[in-house]
This record gives C-alpha cells, structure tokens and sequence, in this order.
C-alpha cells in the first residue's frame, strides 16, 4: 500500500465518516491495520542497528536466506510495526518501523533485487500514536487504583 493510498483512505473517512469504510484491511477499531507498505515507503527509526538480531542470526544471512529463497517475504517473522508520523522537516506523514535490523534485511534484499515489494505490517495510524504520546505524557508512576485530586493553581488576573 503506498503513502497516498494510505493518506487518501484517512482523508476520505475523515470527509465521509457518516458512510461506512469500503477499505478490508482497515481494522474495526480504527488504530491498527494489517496491511501491506511498498518497501521504499518505509523509514528507520534509529540511527544505527547491530548485524545480529537478538537470536545471535546475523541480519546479513537473514538478506542471504532471502535471496536464496529460504526465507519468504510472507513469513510471519517479517511482518513489521510501523507507526504513522510527521517528517520534522517536511510535515510530510512517513511511516517509521521500529523492527529496523528487519528493515535493513528487507531494505537490502530489495537492493540487491531492484524489485519493489510491499512488507507486511501492523500500521499504527497518527491518530493512535498521537493518543499514545499524550496517554505517556499525563501518566505518573502509579498502579492506578487511586487518585488524589489536587487544588487548582491560582491565575494572575491578566491571564486569560
């Protein structure tokens, strides 16, 4: 799925919320799709990675498996989690993975291919990760069965 397919579907439910949403893969839930995302469409989210996963397979043999065909784009250890934000530059919308040894993998099998492909993944759109920010913005270290409720500050009367 491409980044205008993507930002076409949140502008025409965005215009036409009262009309049912024609698109399969948009979860009913609105925060998560399983969808597909063409590889170039897809950024990093760090700056750097280490060449083995967690498993000690390094992610140079993972892009060997691929090639060899003994690993297949479907497999369910390749889907990703990418999160639907804002380029800081450009306020483009971007999609940023946070499975990046992953990507790296992918992003180089499809070099070394030159064919485009799309990467499964659980997409996570800008409105859920925006409500994730703030839900880790207002919350205090608590187990959450209990709230005190504190007094108001008082205002300076030039404040509106």
């Amino acid at each position: 799925m491409a980044a205008s397919q993507i930002r076409q579907k949140r502008s025409n439910k965005r215009n036409n919320s009262s009309r049912k949403r024609k698109w399969s893969n948009y979860a009913d839930d609105g925060k998560k799709q399983l969808c597909k995302i063409d590889i170039r469409e897809l950024r990093y989210s760090q700056l750097s990675v280490k060449q083995t996963f967690q498993c000690g397979r390094s992610v140079a043999g993972l892009v060997q498996d691929l090639l060899d065909r003994k690993v297949r784009l479907s497999s369910s250890f390749l889907r990703l989690t990418v999160f639907e934000t804002r380029d800081e530059e450009t306020d483009e919308i971007i999609f940023r993975c946070i499975d990046n040894r992953r990507l790296f993998a992918l992003k180089e099998y499809y070099k070394k291919t030159g064919k485009p492909f799309g990467v499964n993944v659980d997409f996570f759109n800008y409105d859920t990760v925006r409500q994730f920010e703030r839900f880790q913005q207002n919350s205090d270290w608590t187990d959450g069965k209990g709230i005190r409720l504190r007094k108001n500050k008082k205002r300076n009367k030039n404040q509106t």
